[in-house]
């Protein structure tokens, strides 16, 4: 089968890679355009099209899927449009455009967590399980009916990065799986059950805001949800940001939600709603990343301080 790869991010790459040891041809990757980034906003391409050009295979990165696209899409002439982390809504002539149309990858258990953020949801809501399914792409958000799908196990220790990772090399042999079903006639998609729909909304930076008043234990697992991005963080007296890094401990201590309790095991303990949290690393803004034990050392901070 001849497909269009859709994808922008190292989620997206790993996938293309699956795609790239089949028997399926890849004729071309599209790609979000390059993003400004660092202290001088150099523009900085995706990690999709960095992966393609090593390659040399022909990258696209329209700034709009509009008409000059579509004429691309005709010159090459694809039997699908394989999409992966885009980035982007698709309008409807390239939804259903060729044979197969556009066939979706999204890393959890459909209907459970459309959205933007399905990944790093599961771990923040403390599920026990992830998943990845690929779909029939149709109009509507993470809607379309589906071909395929395989749970995976959220470790103890897995943050939003390592889960990625692995639903993407699980999501691309799958995908390839769909594929060669497809183009043998012998997979019938079948549609989402409406009932079970929920959401993995967008995340944004004030998503990393760490909230003292909560439990130990659902503030760590954000901490790991949101690991690398956005992060988890906090205020410190003088409006300072105090970033925090997992892996964190849930410890039977008691104070009121913020209190600093101190240095134990190199761990720094603040007091939660139910519970206290133990941090190895943390960051302040304008500094380096260091273990917990050393920033107290220059900190000084003294047992009861409140953090925000």
């Amino acid at each position: 089968m001849k497909v269009v790869f859709l994808g922008t991010p190292g989620f997206a790459v790993k996938v293309l890679q699956c795609l790239l040891a089949s028997r399926h041809q890849v004729a071309g990757v599209v790609c979000r355009p390059d993003k400004p980034k660092g202290r001088d906003l150099c523009p900085t391409a995706p990690e999709a099209k960095v992966f393609a050009l090593d390659r040399s295979m022909p990258v696209h990165q329209p700034g709009r899927l509009g008409a000059e696209f579509l004429a691309w899409l005709h010159e090459v002439n694809p039997d699908a449009l394989v999409v992966a982390a885009y980035g982007k809504i698709l309008p409807p002539d390239v939804i259903h455009f060729g044979r197969f149309g556009c066939i979706n990858l999204h890393p959890s258990m459909l209907p459970h967590l459309r959205g933007a953020a399905p990944v790093q949801w599961t771990i923040a809501n403390g599920d026990p399980f992830a998943g990845v399914t690929v779909m029939q792409m149709d109009e509507g958000l993470d809607s379309g009916p589906i071909l395929l799908q395989q749970r995976c196990e959220v470790f103890e220790d897995d943050t939003g990065e390592t889960l990625m990772d692995r639903l993407a090399v699980t999501g691309g042999n799958l995908l390839v799986e769909a594929l060669d079903a497809l183009e043998e006639g012998r997979l019938v998609a079948v549609p989402q059950d409406e009932a079970g729909v929920t959401l993995a909304p967008i995340l944004e930076r004030d998503h990393g805001r760490v909230d003292w008043t909560a439990p130990a234990a659902d503030i760590a697992r954000r901490m790991r949800g949101f690991y690398p991005w956005p992060g988890s963080f906090c205020c410190i007296p003088g409006a300072k940001v105090l970033k925090l890094f997992p892996m964190p401990r849930v410890l039977d201590l008691s104070a009121a939600p913020g209190t600093f309790l101190g240095l134990r095991d190199g761990h720094l303990c603040v007091a939660c709603g139910q519970g206290a949290l133990g941090i190895p690393e943390v960051q302040l803004e304008g500094r380096c990343r260091v273990p917990a034990a050393d920033f107290l050392k220059g900190a000084r901070w003294q047992e009861g301080l409140l953090l925000q």
